[in-house]
């Protein structure tokens, strides 16, 4: 969808080093289009991750998974400060070090519904796992959009 945006001359691509006030240039197929990963497009943020998925079954063209979040609609914190631990075997002349980061980031709005710990990518994924906290599910400005490109290939 950002490729399509950028031929369109719709991507606004905004280097970081740029100051703000600065003049934007118009390049070949879009404004300024030098930075790849953060853009506005009609005054919204455009982030370009080339981890989200591309579905569809076989020999169908190629859909690609976008995401489309409201202002502030990730909260991220730490649970506890960063702890490094070390120790020493003397009988192996070993060192071990531990290091414990409790980072996280949330969607107000929905909980884990499931029992399991430590879930993996895969866990993640899985709608059935998850569930609204929230009464009405429109307070939770955030929805996966699933569109076709002209750029994609077939599966």
């Amino acid at each position: 969808m950002a490729a399509h945006l950028e031929q369109s001359g719709q991507l606004v691509m905004q280097p970081p080093s740029a100051a703000s006030g600065q003049a934007v240039s118009i390049g070949n197929g879009g404004f300024n289009v030098t930075n790849p990963g953060i853009g506005t497009m009609s005054g919204l943020t455009v982030i370009v991750d080339d981890q989200m998925p591309i579905v569809g079954t076989s020999g169908q063209s190629q859909q690609f998974v976008c995401y489309l979040f409201g202002t502030g609609v990730v909260y991220e914190g730490d649970q506890m400060p960063l702890t490094i631990e070390t120790g020493r075997n003397i009988s192996s002349l070993q060192d071990a070090v531990a290091v414990h980061y409790h980072h996280i980031q949330h969607v107000p709005g929905t909980s884990w519904a499931d029992s399991a710990d430590n879930p993996t990518n895969a866990n993640l994924a899985t709608a059935n796992k998850w569930a609204l906290a929230y009464a009405d599910r429109r307070l939770v400005p955030m929805v996966r959009l699933t569109v076709n490109s002209p750029f994609g290939g077939t599966i």
